[in-house]
């Protein structure tokens, strides 16, 4: 027995998320599977999670039941760090200043990444400033880091 088998695109796009390929499976006399395997490229883009299908066709000496199969890319970077740095500002003696802080993300993203952020008074040990962040149109991962301003 043999069938034909494809890789398609549904999220993960080929050859970006993963290798397009193709084959027949050959089922020998006391067989009940065969292996298909595909190859997933990585990334350093935090992303949703994709999927991509491979589809059976032309059995031979067979009949195919269910024709499509689902396969599912986890993101790996989807849980990149947020981080700022401390800059250092002398006060003046009159007047005022600014100071500028840089807010980093360990990985490009493909979504929005929104970055709350507030300041607070009071000494160093006494209060830290909270940054957090949401990512995702459909998912809502969180990241927090409190840093003593």
């Amino acid at each position: 027995m043999t069938v034909d088998w494809a890789t398609a695109d549904d999220d993960a796009t080929q050859p970006t998320d993963c290798v397009a390929a193709s084959g027949t499976l050959t089922f020998v006399p006391g067989d009940t599977s065969e292996p298909i395997v595909v190859t997933v490229n990585g990334d350093g883009t935090a992303e949703l999670d994709e999927t991509f299908l491979v589809t059976l066709s032309a059995p031979g000496n067979a009949t195919i039941g269910d024709g499509t199969g689902l396969g599912s890319i986890v993101d790996d970077e989807l849980l990149s760090v947020i981080d700022i740095d401390e800059p250092t500002v002398a006060e003046g003696q009159s007047g005022s200043e600014q100071v500028t802080y840089t807010v980093i993300l360990s990985h490009p993203a493909a979504f929005p990444v929104t970055v709350d952020w507030s300041t607070s008074g009071g000494h160093r040990h006494e209060r830290a400033p909270t940054i957090s962040a949401r990512a995702g149109p459909s998912r809502s991962p969180r990241w927090t880091l409190s840093r003593p301003c």
